[in-house]
């Protein structure tokens, strides 16, 4: 009887012993996870911290999805190093565990800012059950200052905007996120952004957080000081592979795999944000982060550690909400100017809709997709098969680019959880409840400020 041990109980690992136990109903299931409570949803955090979210409806399986399946979760263990050639983990209160194969599923960890005043009180990246717990508990907060631009930046400010505190968002550049959104798209993220009510500060960085055991002020780039309570810090992720030192497992930037999410050691796989390898579009082995990323790759690395030969045939993509706008990006969606690559778009700002699609060489490389997502799975096909956007039927076309179309149409909204692009049934309404077929969040069709349909988790 084979031991399948995986460590990290995140969406990647849990939905590896998922597809384990579906082809092997004998061996044994360890999942070890280094945070103390059973898997959630993540991207629910700011949620749960504002209060329109509790710790049980965050839960995303509960305690008879592991005792049906024989599921032997162990939340709270902490891997302190592993020996592939031994097959033995070794945890950090020095018990030993052996396996015959081994998934190595720890996530990523958010990168921490080395300013002047970086540790003191009311600094944080919102990432863990804790995290939210700290925020949840904050009173009185007056202003939060926020800085990085990336899914975890905007989550954070949501968080405190809708806990009555003022937010300020210092930006590097002279527009938001530049690495993600092009100028169009920068102008609908910035408008809705301070429809909500967060004050956007363009070309100012972080200096240094002052204060006297907790935050009261920032020094900026523009030689201001900004007086507030709380830093939400958003600087990036990388991979938590830290304990993988002389594990005999090759590690670059995360763990680096094959398509077959096989390592360099022997019976060892890797799956979701700590994993490293090449996807469609590249032959180099990259690190891509993302809840539903981490779900695929979940499914293939535990239908694989049972004795299938699955492949990921996936696309880079980013999928969030950008404060209640849905948000996703495919391959090379933001080329930088004189590379060469051509774009269609179709630009709506009085709707707060934005798509554009990238062609290379004939080909659909990469596209964007901003306040509606309808035509996402039939652009992500283009993109998987090198294809031209001349190949798309006439009402797609026209659903990409002809406003009355984007009115008049919604087939498709981003789950709020794993950001899958759900398909809506004919006739779905405002009102309706739908159920995501990757995560299982229930989902409720809201009106969104620009008319259309999107959805928030039912609770």
């Amino acid at each position: 009887m084979a031991t399948y041990l995986i460590v990290g109980n995140g969406v990647a690992g849990t939905r590896a012993a998922e597809a384990i136990r579906e082809r092997d109903g004998r061996g044994a299931i360890i999942i070890l996870g280094d945070e103390a409570y059973p898997f959630y949803y993540r991207p629910q955090l700011a949620d749960l911290a504002m209060g329109r979210a509790t710790e049980k409806s965050i839960a995303a399986k509960h305690d008879s999805f592991y005792r049906e399946r024989r599921i032997d979760a162990r939340p709270g263990r902490r891997v302190a190093g592993i020996n592939a050639k031994k097959h033995q983990i070794t945890l950090d209160d020095g018990e030993a565990l052996r396996y015959d194969r081994l998934l190595i599923a720890t996530g990523s960890v958010p990168r921490r800012g080395e300013w002047p005043g970086s540790n003191l009180e009311g600094v944080i990246a919102l990432w863990n059950l804790d995290d939210a717990r700290r925020i949840a508990g904050w009173k009185g907060l007056k202003r939060a200052v926020i800085v990085g631009e990336n899914s975890i930046g905007l989550e954070t400010a949501r968080a405190f905007r809708e806990l009555g505190a003022e937010v300020i968002y210092l930006v590097r550049g002279d527009r938001f996120w530049p690495e993600m959104l092009d100028a169009e798209a920068a102008e609908i993220v910035e408008q809705n952004l301070a429809a909500r009510g967060l004050t956007l500060r363009k070309n100012e960085r972080l200096e240094a957080i002052l204060g006297s055991g907790r935050v009261e002020k920032v020094a900026t780039s523009a030689n201001e000081l900004i007086e507030c309570q709380v830093v939400g810090v958003a600087l990036g992720l990388d991979p938590a592979v830290g304990f993988l030192a002389g594990s005999g497992i090759e590690v670059g930037v995360g763990v680096g795999a094959d398509k077959n999410l096989q390592t360099s050691a022997r019976d060892v796989f890797a799956a979701g944000d700590a994993s490293e390898r090449p996807d469609l579009l590249s032959t180099e082995k990259r690190v891509q982060f993302g809840w539903l990323k981490a779900w695929h790759e979940g499914s293939v690395a535990g239908a694989n550690m049972a004795g299938d030969q699955q492949t990921v045939t996936d696309i880079p993509a980013v999928h969030i909400q950008i404060y209640g706008t849905d948000f996703l990006a495919l391959g090379e969606n933001n080329p930088a100017p004189g590379s060469g690559a051509l774009k269609d778009t179709g630009y709506f700002p009085e709707m707060g809709v934005y798509k554009s699609i990238v062609r290379r060489n004939g080909t659909v490389v990469g596209a964007t997709f901003l306040g509606n997502v309808a035509e996402a799975g039939a652009i992500e096909r283009l993109i998987a098969e090198r294809a031209d956007i001349a190949t798309l039927d006439g009402e797609t076309r026209a659903q990409l680019f002809d406003q009355n179309y984007v009115r008049s149409r919604a087939v498709g909204v981003l789950c709020p959880v794993c950001k899958l692009a759900v398909a809506l049934p004919a006739g779905a309404k405002e009102g309706d409840v739908l159920t995501c077929p990757i995560c299982g969040a229930d989902l409720r069709l809201e009106r969104m400020a620009n008319g259309l349909l999107g959805g928030r988790v039912a609770i």
